[in-house]
């Protein structure tokens, strides 16, 4: 009985211990003191000690965590910078396809011209004389007109083909191809955010179907660049519909600064191309201006190539939607140039431009040196009335229109001479005329009234059908050549 008594005590105590010494482990983990347990001063010190031990191992877990979180964050930017290049993978094999299929159609052409031209050979062979020189005409007759070097992009087609030479337009195609893909490549490769950007603006579908148009700014070491973009930047409606590019040529650090003040008010680009041009010894003094022409081609190729804009305004142009409905009229800005001013470009076509400036320079010394500031730019005045002509109906001005009634003003005004214009009475109230019949007249007459006196490929300035029309105090004034007037003479000049 008595050795029964004992194995249920020991068996009770065993009981006992294991529940204790159960409970103790449930409520610390191995490894770590149990401080509740302990007394005394050691009880306390071991207590912070278990307490920072925690911390730290709480601390270690976070930072293991957080440093998980950004390798996931890094991988997940990686997996979206590859779709990426794959996209544009995808678009650059495209274009090369593309540009290759092109290049295919060109040397066909090219090559069907020259067997064309060796049967007309054979044929002209058979011609009397005046059947040939009666050919020769009509081939004359249907020769595209030239194409200047400085042109933005080159192109063949049938048409033009039959002007090659077809050993040196294979030699010259076949080799130039991988130069064309060099160039694709590289584009692509240098696809930045920023063009990425201005190419969204770019392609953007606007409310109501309104074209989204490129205001192209070209700057060079002027840091006055500010107070022509602060009035572009004020006076524009819509950031989205005319975003402004400022293309910066030389170099100049403090205007570039100046720029880039702007900040997301506008995109600023930078001619990369800075070395020296070849110039002729006869130009040298037009040095600045082969250079003002290797900028504008490069940046009008960005806006128009690269960022895919379809429309760019150079200086102001309001009256962008009479393109699409007369093409008579082929450059509806106020930007006119000596190139476009040649026959060849010009084509009896015209340039609508308001008659108040809505641009004016404040710069006196430029690429020109000052050589017409004094004399006549620094008394352009500026347009401080706001017109909304995309409000008006400007049907007037399409040519068939507006030559009836400009004619009939201009040749039903009375004639008169400078000095009467000058210094006699004029008893008629409406605007009156001083006719010219020569170049020599015409730079004498426009230089007593204070014009300017050159020509430019036989076109004065400011001229339409040969009138130069001007104010003299309060009165409107035609300067104008006779009434059956052909057309401009080139070697006017």
């Amino acid at each position: 009985m008595r050795r029964n008594h004992s194995f249920v005590v020991v068996f009770a105590s065993l009981t006992v211990w294991g529940v204790v010494t159960y409970y103790i482990f449930l409520q610390q983990p191995l490894g770590v003191p149990n401080v509740d347990i302990l007394e005394g001063r050691e009880g306390e010190e071991l207590r912070v000690s278990g307490k920072n031990a925690s911390s730290r191992a709480t601390t270690s877990l976070a930072r293991k965590l957080q440093k998980e979180s950004r390798v996931e964050e890094h991988l997940n930017r990686l997996e979206t910078k590859l779709k990426e290049q794959f996209s544009d993978n995808d678009q650059l094999i495209k274009d090369i396809k593309l540009t290759i299929q092109e290049h295919q159609s060109a040397l066909k052409a090219v090559a069907n011209a020259e067997s064309n031209r060796s049967i007309n050979d054979n044929y002209e062979g058979e011609l009397s004389d005046e059947e040939k020189w009666k050919k020769e005409k009509e081939d004359e007759e249907e020769k595209p007109l030239p194409v200047h070097p400085t042109e933005i992009r080159t192109s063949i087609s049938p048409s033009s083909a039959v002007e090659l030479n077809t050993s040196s337009a294979l030699a010259n195609y076949t080799s130039g191809l991988p130069q064309i893909i060099k160039s694709l490549l590289r584009d692509k490769i240098s696809s930045t955010p920023q063009v990425r950007h201005i190419r969204a603006l770019a392609e953007n579908k606007l409310p109501g179907g309104a074209p989204v148009i490129a205001v192209l700014v070209f700057a060079c070491n002027r840091v006055t660049v500010s107070r022509c973009l602060d009035q572009l930047i004020k006076n524009r409606p819509s950031q989205a519909q005319f975003p402004i590019i400022v293309s910066q040529d030389c170099a100049h650090k403090p205007t570039a600064e100046v720029i880039a003040s702007y900040g997301e008010q506008l995109f600023h680009i930078e001619q990369p191309d800075l070395s020296e041009i070849v110039i002729p010894p006869k130009e040298k003094k037009f040095k600045g201006y082969y250079k003002i022409s290797r900028h504008y081609g490069w940046a009008l190729n960005q806006t128009l190539f690269k960022y895919n804009f379809d429309t760019v305004i150079i200086v102001e142009g309001a009256t962008y939607y009479l393109y699409y409905v007369d093409h008579n009229k082929f450059f509806l800005d106020s930007y006119w140039d000596d190139w476009i001013r040649q026959p060849e470009q010009r084509r009896n076509r015209a340039c609508i431009r308001p008659e108040l400036s809505r641009t004016r320079t404040f710069g006196k010394i430029g690429v020109s040196n000052g050589h017409f500031f004094e004399k006549h730019l620094k008394y352009i005045k500026l347009n401080e009335k706001f017109v909304p002509f995309t409000k008006l109906n400007l049907s007037y001005l399409l040519k068939d229109n507006y030559d009836v009634q400009f004619v009939k003003r201009v040749y039903e005004s009375p004639v008169i001479t400078y000095q009467e214009l000058k210094s006699g009475p004029i008893v008629h109230e409406g605007p009156v005329r001083i006719p010219y019949h020569t170049n020599d007249i015409y730079k004498r007459t426009s230089k007593m009234l204070g014009l300017m006196e050159d020509f430019r490929s036989g076109v004065p300035r400011t001229g339409y059908r040969g009138v130069v029309s001007f104010m003299y105090k309060g009165r409107r004034v035609y300067l104008a050549p006779n009434a059956n007037w052909k057309g401009y003479d080139p070697s006017w000049s």
